[in-house]
């Protein structure tokens, strides 16, 4: 369905905007690839623009440091509360991560939206009330202080919902937190060297790949290591939907 709007939009034309389409796209390269070819005849090629930040918010992060163990591995959600957005398979990771390793993880849930009565009352009925807080819409600087106690940010989109770009993933390392996101999500691919890749929908395999990080500080530091270079892009003006 995807391509076959782009496809009716691009030969179609939209005036102006439809000359702006020809010119650009957000989603990822392989959706540049796609649309060159549902539309061999564009007069240019697309560019891709992606989101742009002030290099002055971010320059006094300090990197993620590895908690030894026996120290608590804070875990890191910012999005939409929906069932989509993995939010009841993440209850499912921290009971399994809590049986492997009792009082080792912690999660933090930032962000509203249509599952957060069924999320509070699942989190209740796994007994994981000390070990989950859900905190609704956090103001920028609170959010900032999430990212800044996090050691990763999950974003467990499931294969049943169409992800464009969370912005979180780019968050992430901007905040130079690693993170521990599936092909699900396009964004995977500008932040794979600071990402693990669990299997998408796979529940256990995100625990495998939270216990990869939580375990193995040569692991862990090197994609703490990898997010510099991954948000270099991210502060880059020329990247951004009004210069591509």
């Amino acid at each position: 369905h995807y391509l076959d709007a782009l496809r009716v939009l691009l030969h179609d034309g939209l005036g102006h905007l439809g000359q702006r389409v020809r010119r650009t796209t957000h989603r990822s390269q392989e959706a540049v690839e796609q649309i060159c070819t549902v539309s061999p005849r564009l007069p240019e090629r697309p560019a891709r623009f992606i989101a742009t930040y002030n290099r002055n918010r971010f320059e006094a992060i300090e990197p993620a440091r590895w908690p030894a163990p026996g120290q608590v591995f804070n875990l890191l959600f910012v999005g939409r509360l929906a069932a989509n957005k993995g939010i009841f398979d993440l209850v499912e990771i921290m009971r399994s991560l809590q049986q492997e390793e009792p009082g080792r993880y912690r999660l933090e849930f930032c962000g509203e939206g249509p599952g957060e009565q069924a999320l509070l009352k699942g989190i209740a009925a796994a007994g994981l009330d000390r070990l989950i807080r859900v905190n609704g819409q956090c103001a920028t600087a609170e959010l900032a202080r999430k990212y800044t106690d996090a050691h990763a940010v999950v974003v467990p989109t499931r294969s049943d919902f169409e992800e464009g770009t969370p912005k979180v993933a780019f968050e992430a390392v901007l905040n130079l937190r690693p993170v521990v996101m599936s092909a699900a999500c396009p964004a995977l691919a500008d932040v794979d060297e600071a990402a693990v890749e669990p299997r998408v929908d796979d529940i256990d395999d995100y625990v495998r790949a939270i216990r990869s990080l939580s375990q193995d500080p040569s692991l862990y530091a090197a994609k703490v290591a990898a997010a510099d270079p991954c948000r270099q892009k991210h502060f880059d003006a020329e990247n951004s939907y009004g210069n591509v």
